[in-house]
């Protein structure tokens, strides 16, 4: 049981780490220069200091996916907005632009960051491509083993781009012990081999469940996934690990 144990605590990691969200105001897709994983280092004008910054961008069905490390106290837990502009990029956090760079000779991007806690520059070069994202939407059936025994399992997934992130919209079903499926929501990760994706049910549903999931990118499969289980009668465990594949059409 070490694997599920150790997907546990990955998954209460990962559900820990919400609030930093960044929708595109480009809907006709994200300049091609753009994409691709970034890296460089950020300089206070004050006495803030310096550090390391990452920006990740992916893009799907035309809208920008994008992921941003940047520990300075002007990026703090909120919506951004990313617009696309000549020559760059702007972050803007209700209206005010909190971050923004253009390309300069050599193609990496250079420009300052401004708010009310601090000013300075920063700069990033592209270091490589990132993997394709893909589309998990539709019907997935796969088991669930517990201490009590083993069970059908039905997802249905819906897959789209909100704050930044791809978000999942599903319904989980085991037939054995529920008649209807439950409404649940998630978010996917898309690495170099494999995808990650968390799920939780909608506020207020019983039994709440959560999952989590790694799936292989070659076998468009899940693996290796723990469920969690609390509240309700219809379900007689409280975790167990899952494998989900795409339902043979």
């Amino acid at each position: 049981m070490r694997k599920p144990l150790l997907l546990t605590v990955l998954f209460l990691a990962l559900s820990a780490c919400d609030g930093f969200s960044v929708r595109s105001t480009r809907q006709e897709g994200v300049p091609p220069a753009l994409l691709g994983e970034w890296r460089g280092t950020w300089a206070s004008d004050g006495v803030v200091g310096g550090g390391d910054i990452t920006v990740r961008v992916q893009e799907y069905r035309d809208e920008a996916v994008v992921g941003v490390v940047f520990d300075n106290p002007c990026i703090t837990p909120q919506e951004y907005a990313l617009a696309f502009v000549a020559g760059g990029v702007e972050l803007r956090a209700a209206g005010q632009v909190v971050l923004r760079a253009e390309y300069n000779a050599d193609g990496a991007l250079e420009g300052i960051y401004d708010c009310p806690a601090d000013t300075g520059s920063w700069s990033a070069a592209r270091v490589g491509d990132l993997p394709d994202i893909l589309d998990l939407s539709g019907e997935w059936s796969g088991s669930v083993e517990a201490g009590t025994g083993s069970g059908e399992l039905l997802l249905e997934f819906g897959q789209s781009v909100q704050g930044g992130d791809i978000r999942l919209q599903a319904t989980f079903q085991l037939p054995e012990y529920m008649p209807l499926p439950l409404p649940m929501v998630g978010r996917a990760e898309f690495r170099e081999d494999h995808f990650d994706i968390t799920l939780t049910t909608t506020v207020g549903v019983l039994p709440a469940v959560q999952m989590m999931g790694v799936g292989n990118r070659d076998t468009f499969a899940i693996e290796d996934g723990v469920i969690l289980v609390q509240g309700g009668l219809l379900v007689p465990f409280a975790s167990g690990v899952w494998t989900a594949a795409p339902t043979p059409q």
